[in-house]
């Protein structure tokens, strides 16, 4: 998995909805994010700058600072818990740009409609587990080179609609970018919950692409939670011969899938594959359980 730590440098115009919706397949999970980069890199030795090496000696560059980003820990916080029990979570936030935030606490519940992740309002859908959510405190200014960090504490309903919520640090400070454009920068930490252990998975054909000689192979299936809970597979990809000898593994990046999500799993074969008859095998292996997939191809 990647870590939960997360770096955000990545510009943009619009509000924190459009963003997460855009940016969330590929943050693992995770988490959601706008974020803004403040200025240009600087050029790490400039021509002509003085330096107390012989003429015509090279000189070693000044190691190149860090880009100005806002970073927000952890990304993800998964909780156990049963209807009716609360939880107590930490966020943090730290600020490396030169200018001053100010962040506004709010949470929304994160549902999932035809196989895809959206964001609804706090309170908006019957067992909202947003609308419990309580941050203390309610807001924060985070000065340049300086972190802050926040309490947030929610209570499972009843019967809850979801299992996950995005707890979002909403900047209203505006900055001028450099090609003139002024932008706000707001971030989210995913929050999910685990209540019962219904887990399971359900998977696709497998599906080929690269499949000529002198092409990476790329395997990949499309895989659906179809339990009520939030999991996390990870796996391989085992390719054999027409005699069953194995030719090769590679790993299969884990992902999260919320309940009812829908995500493609994938994995190149790093090596070129000669022509003849093969087999692949996807094995995706979660809290104990295993899916195993299988189909023939060629090379031609």
């Amino acid at each position: 998995m990647k870590t939960n730590n997360t770096n955000f440098v990545t510009s943009n115009l619009r509000a924190v909805l459009g963003s997460i919706r855009q940016n969330w397949p590929v943050v693992l999970l995770a988490v959601a994010t706008l974020a803004v980069t403040m200025a240009a890199a600087r050029p790490l030795f400039a021509a002509g700058q003085a330096g107390t090496g012989q003429p015509g000696q090279q000189l070693d560059a000044p190691p190149a600072e860090p880009a100005p980003s806002l970073t927000i820990s952890p990304g993800v916080i998964m909780v156990q818990a049963q209807p009716g029990q609360g939880t107590t979570q930490d966020i943090s936030i730290s600020n490396l740009t030169p200018v001053e935030f100010r962040f506004d606490l709010e949470a929304m519940d994160v549902a999932v409609r035809d196989g895809k992740r959206v964001f609804v309002p706090a309170g908006e859908m019957p067992g909202s587990i947003a609308r419990t959510a309580v941050f203390s405190p309610p807001s924060v200014v985070v000065p340049p080179g300086s972190s802050a960090t926040v309490q947030v504490t929610v209570t499972i309903p009843e019967n809850p609609a979801m299992r996950a919520i995005v707890a979002v640090f909403r900047s209203n400070t505006k900055v001028q970018s450099p090609n003139g454009f002024a932008m706000t920068a707001s971030l989210g930490a995913l929050m999910t919950f685990t209540l019962s252990k219904t887990l399971q998975i359900e998977g696709s054909a497998l599906h080929f692409d690269g499949l000529s000689q002198g092409n990476n192979l790329v395997v990949s299936e499309s895989v659906t939670n179809t339990g009520n809970e939030p999991v996390i597979p990870k796996g391989v990809v085992a390719i054999l011969n027409s005699t069953g000898g194995l030719v090769g593994k590679v790993p299969v990046e884990a992902m999260r899938l919320l309940p009812g999500e829908r995500l493609e799993f994938k994995a190149e074969y790093p090596s070129t594959l000669q022509s003849g008859k093969y087999r692949a095998l996807m094995t995706l292996e979660h809290d104990g359980t295993v899916l195993t997939t299988s189909s023939a191809f060629e090379i031609p």
